[in-house]
């Protein structure tokens, strides 16, 4: 039952700064392996392994910890290109401020 999710949390990372054609592939992926992990589940029960588990969990742990430090520089990022596009707006165009007349006589 750990595969699932694991491979889930994976699909996750890849969509960090991924162009949105790619994004949506990997959603599409995403609902398929929920449906069939639905399926797995509804047949039967897989046999259990404790190590096997216990690594899975650490992993899919590990990976959600890996999407978080992956995304917080992309928001960050994206937070200044925000307050840099506001503040231009709000100010002058840079040219109108450096402009220099020079006399013609």
């Amino acid at each position: 039952p750990h595969y699932y999710s694991l491979l889930a949390a994976y699909l996750e990372c890849q969509k960090v700064g991924a162009p949105p054609e790619v994004s949506a592939r990997l959603a599409a992926m995403t609902q398929e392996l929920e449906a069939r992990q639905r399926t797995a589940l509804g047949g039967l029960g897989a046999a259990t392994e404790p190590e096997l588990d216990q690594f899975m969990e650490a992993y899919h742990e590990m990976l959600v910890k890996f999407r978080e430090e992956l995304t917080r520089p992309l928001q960050e990022a994206m937070e200044f290109m925000r307050r840099v596009s506001r503040s231009s707006a709000r100010s002058p165009s840079r040219a109108d401020r450096c402009a220099i007349s020079f006399p013609l006589a």
